[in-house]
């Protein structure tokens, strides 16, 4: 029973928290280009895939998932002001699956900043889909977009208890 309500807590959280977006998403892999909000960088053992959504972020970590939705409101002296919200969201007892993407995206894409070695970070691949494998015995969590926004499917193989 727990990895039931476990699962409809994690699908309804994944419903409601992700627009639709004018496109598909991409899952870029993180190979140390992602920076926190203080310009630190994230490594890829924390943070293994991300799509950017316009006002949200979703972040895949091998331990579940990290939404951060954005608005910038504008004030009456003409300064803008950001702020952010963070929800991170971990399937109860889960195991800790294995993140491999798929679907590769063509192209490759660079990324250059201060806080990035000289030379970047290049030769970095976009996905369609990302799965967090056995995150549950014989279930799997695989995410993807169309043009509806992120979409979602459990994967249950035989032999999957969700009952438990």
């Amino acid at each position: 029973m727990r990895v039931l309500l476990s699962l409809i807590a994690l699908a309804t959280t994944l419903l409601f928290a992700f627009p639709a977006t004018a496109g598909q998403l991409e899952f870029v892999e993180n190979i140390g280009q992602l920076m926190d909000t203080d310009g630190n960088p994230v490594s890829p053992e924390t943070v293994t895939h991300y799509a950017n959504g316009g006002s949200v972020w979703v972040f895949v970590r091998p331990d579940g998932l990290t939404y951060v939705t954005k608005r910038v409101e504008e004030e009456q002296d003409g300064d803008s002001r950001l702020y952010l919200h963070r929800v991170d969201v971990q399937a109860l007892d889960a195991e800790l699956p294995m993140v491999q993407a798929s679907n590769a995206v063509p192209g490759e894409s660079s990324f250059y900043s201060g806080a990035l070695p000289q030379q970047g970070v290049r030769s970095v691949q976009s996905f369609g889909q990302v799965t967090l494998s056995e995150i549950y015995d014989d279930i799997d969590l695989v995410l993807y977009s169309n043009d509806q926004g992120l979409k979602y499917d459990f994967v249950c193989r035989p032999g999957a208890d969700i009952s438990d």
